[in-house]
Parts: structure tokens; sequence; C-alpha cells
């Protein structure tokens, strides 16, 4: 059984108590299951991972952190998966990432406290999870701080707030989810703190964005993209 460890974490907001967010995390596993099943939403949630693969494959990194790694996603974009900490918060995910992919360690923590020294890793990956950060400079920092200084952060963000995610989220998760006595809507408007435009500026404040890829039109058009991939370099 892989060790696990875990760091005091900032208080919860008092928004998380909404009776609709505290039945998601009960639902949590449906919706991770959900986000890889269909053809449509497979492709599209994918997106940003195969876009790190190609990206990481091009880099070959020997020490990589796999940040906010949820149940696994990535994982089967990765070749050698004994190279890659997995590292997240939530111990029902890491359970099951264990179960599904025993051959890769794990790590219960905190993304704003990371048991890590400085400069400890050449590569990070954080894949649909920033957009969640209340405290998104702090997560930022940690990130940097644990980063080589020749490293780079590979990070795959959804356009919260552009045109062509909203829709996409309209046609597919919200009417799969939303019921007569659950709200979906607020329950995203809840988990998606940040938009892409407030992720591209605080990027910027923290690294240099050294490439930027949008789906699905790799077009400079942030209100066209349903998710954009970053390659971050510390400045």
């Amino acid at each position: 059984m892989p060790q696990l460890v875990f760091s005091e974490t900032l208080p919860a907001l008092r928004m998380y108590q909404d009776p609709h967010y505290q039945r998601w995390r009960k639902m949590l596993a449906e919706a991770q299951d959900y986000f890889y099943q269909g053809p449509v939403v497979r492709w599209v949630q994918n997106s940003g991972h195969r876009r790190i693969k190609t990206i990481r494959d091009r880099l070959n990194p020997q020490d990589i952190l796999d940040l906010g790694c949820g149940d696994g996603a990535h994982l089967p974009f990765v070749r050698d998966r004994s190279r890659v900490l997995s590292l997240d918060i939530d111990q029902p995910s890491l359970l099951k990432l264990s179960q599904r992919f025993p051959e890769t360690p794990v790590m219960r923590a905190d993304g704003f406290n990371l048991p890590f020294k400085d400069t400890s890793f050449g590569c990070l990956l954080n894949i649909y999870n920033l957009e969640h950060m209340v405290f998104l400079d702090l997560a930022l920092e940690e990130m940097k701080r644990i980063l080589k200084p020749e490293g780079v952060a590979l990070v795959s963000v959804p356009s919260v707030g552009s045109l062509a995610a909203e829709l996409a989220r309209t046609i597919s998760t919200a009417r799969h989810f939303n019921t007569q006595d659950f709200d979906y809507d607020r329950v995203s408007e809840l988990e998606h703190v940040n938009c892409i435009a407030q992720l591209e500026k605080a990027f910027r404040r923290h690294f240099l964005v050294k490439q930027r890829f949008l789906f699905p039109f790799n077009l400079p058009v942030l209100p066209l993209s349903i998710s954009v991939t970053y390659v971050l370099q510390a400045c």
C-alpha cells in the first residue's frame, strides 16, 4: 500500500456548505467516470491530456509530479507510471487511483502547502484543477517554489467563461446532471471560481508562458476555446 501523507489545509469557505455542492461532493466518483465515458465528452475531456502527453514525450522529464491527480485520469497517457508521483487532497480518489494503477506512487497532500523542498521537480502536471482554486496565487507560488529553474509546469484548464466552454457545458454536463432537486448549474458556479482570463493573468504573474494551445481551434481567441493548455516556466 503506498504511503499517504497529509498536511494541514486552509479552512473551507462558507459557500461550500451549499447543499447542492455537498451533494456533488458525494457524487464525485460518478462525475469522474462520466467525464471519461461517452465518446464525445471523453474526446473533449482528453484534449488536455493528449496535448500534455505530446509535450511531455518531447521533453522526456525524469521527475514528474501530477499535482491534483484525482483518480488518475492522466495515467493512461503515461508509459512509465512509476516515474510519476500522483498527489491529491481527496483520499477516495487516491484509493481509486491505487486500485487502477498499483505501480504508481501516490501521496495525499495539500496544494497550498506542498511537502517538498524548493526546486524538487523538473516537471509538474496540473490538469483541470486550478480553475477550482480559491487561493489561486498561493497554489501557483507553491508550484513555482518546488519547480527546478529549468523545469516546466504543463497546465491544462477549461476555458471557464468562454462562449464555447459554456455552450459545451450546457449541452453535456448540465443536461446530464441537472435534475428537479439538484442544481448542477449552481454547483458549477461554486466550483469554477477562476475564469480563463483570471487564470491566464495569474499564470503570467508567476511564470513565463512559453507556449499556449487552445482547443478545439488553436486560434488566439479565448471565447472560441473549450480548454487551454500552457507550458509554463519559472521566471
